[in-house]
């Protein structure tokens, strides 16, 4: 089947690798190797190459729309980038589910004799073309520009931020129904306990500088029983532009209770 020019797919396959100048007599013969791809995936095929490599096939104006392969001599993974442009252009990576040819893998090849940096370094065109804001990171890693022009400085800490009014420094404290976070109930400041509470609801629910409670059906105060579980929401928000790195320790500091559940939800 010919791909039409109309439909933006690129069929790829799985591969088997042989060593050795003798060919196998059959496909089904056992590999050295065999590489799997997946399929496009934007966001880790920085990263890996789920996609393919040279051996798919495309009408020649989904190539010229795509762009074609670049040429640069000190670098492999042109298949690659190829791919990843495909992708972020909206054609559809397909591969299909079983190795369609025979690799050969032998002797020094030219992907011995190539710049592992400069190999990756070209993947990052595709991707600073279609986000530009990921462009100052991939010229920091080449060394282009001074460190001090690419904020990687810490936006919010939860503990050091952590306040008795609600929206200091973007922070607010509150609760939801388990499941619907965007039904965000503000909790009350206690300023005894020096923490965020609701006692009027559910006297285990609240959050302080270094930890969380949930609330079940078991603890309120007022005697009522509701078997919805509320959950703590510790909301961040700011207007920054950029990409941003989530980095937190999650554990469960008493030796009662049932577990540690968390979510991060954008």
């Amino acid at each position: 089947m010919i791909p039409s020019p109309s439909l933006k797919y690129v069929p790829t396959c799985l591969i088997d690798v042989f060593d050795g100048d003798v060919e196998p007599a059959h496909m089904d013969d056992t590999p050295v190797v065999r590489f799997l791809f997946s399929g496009g995936s934007v966001s880790s095929g920085l990263l890996a190459n789920t996609f393919g490599d040279t051996n798919f096939f495309l009408p020649l104006a989904s190539y010229k729309d795509i762009g074609g392969f670049r040429a640069l001599n000190a670098a492999k993974h042109e298949d690659w980038e190829f791919l990843v442009t495909a992708q972020l252009k909206g054609y559809e990576i397909i591969p299909v589910p079983e190795p369609l040819f025979w690799y050969r893998r032998a002797g020094v090849r030219r992907t011995d004799r190539v710049n592992t940096f400069v190999d990756y370094d070209r993947l990052t065109i595709p991707y600073a073309a279609a986000y530009p804001e990921l462009e100052p990171l991939f010229s920091y890693i080449r060394g282009k520009v001074d460190p001090v022009k690419v904020d990687l400085s810490t936006v919010a800490s939860s503990e050091e931020d952590f306040f008795s009014v609600q929206g200091h420094n973007g922070w607010h404290y509150g609760y939801a129904n388990s499941g619907d976070y965007g039904d965000f109930l503000p909790l009350e400041w206690d300023s005894q306990k020096k923490r965020w509470g609701q006692p009027d609801v559910c006297k285990w629910l609240y959050i302080g500088k270094h930890g969380h409670h949930p609330c079940n059906s078991l603890s309120f105060a007022n005697g009522k029983t509701n078997t919805a579980l509320l959950m703590t929401v510790r909301r961040y928000a700011n207007n920054k532009v950029g990409v941003l790195t989530l980095k937190g320790d999650v554990r469960k500091g008493e030796t009662c209770g049932v577990g540690v559940f968390v979510v991060v939800v954008k």
